[in-house]
């Protein structure tokens, strides 16, 4: 938790300090495995489950601001699920390249608010009534840039149900190293 912390100070305040940290090699199952069992009680008191799929012994180098994306991306997905569904990490490789999914049903998105998801501070409008700051999504992208990972967000199933008034739909994040 504290160095997600420090990640997200250096990624705000001072980024040129992340080009001096040392490179680590980092296996990407095991560090979205460590965010899911840093997440496990948080999960358990939503009555959401996380799910790993597939495996991955793909290791890249990375940053230790790295931990900072699976942590993030898992987060968001726990924070904005309605009781009872699950976030899915899917591991896959196509075409040679290693193909990660974070999958979970959250708040609708619109065809118009998807573009604009890793912007600093925005928020789509079904999740105005809900905490958060819009800043989990910013740096996660932040950190994907930082390590040459193509991260895109897409919408599933639209209008799964409502809950209090809100539309919920499939949603997920496709990283690509």
């Amino acid at each position: 938790m504290i160095s997600s912390r420090l990640a997200y100070t250096d990624i705000e305040l001072n980024p040129r300090a992340l080009e001096s940290q040392t490179v680590i090699r980092s296996g990407i199952y095991k560090k979205f495995d460590k965010a899911r069992r840093i997440l496990a009680e948080e999960a358990r008191d939503r009555d959401v489950t996380i799910r790993l799929d597939g495996e991955s012994r793909v290791e890249i180098d990375t940053l230790p601001v790295f931990e900072l994306l699976p942590f993030v991306l898992l987060e968001n997905g726990v924070k904005y699920s309605p009781r009872g569904q699950s976030v899915t990490v899917n591991f896959e490789m196509v075409g040679g390249r290693q193909v990660v999914t974070v999958s979970s049903i959250g708040p609708a998105v619109t065809d118009a608010e998807l573009p604009r998801l890793f912007e600093k501070e925005f928020r789509g409008a079904a999740t105005a009534h809900l905490p958060g700051e819009g800043l989990g999504l910013f740096l996660a992208h932040q950190v994907c840039r930082f390590h040459g990972i193509r991260a895109r967000p897409s919408l599933g199933r639209r209008d799964i149900y409502q809950l209090g008034g809100v539309s919920y739909g499939a949603f997920h994040i496709v990283l690509e190293f």
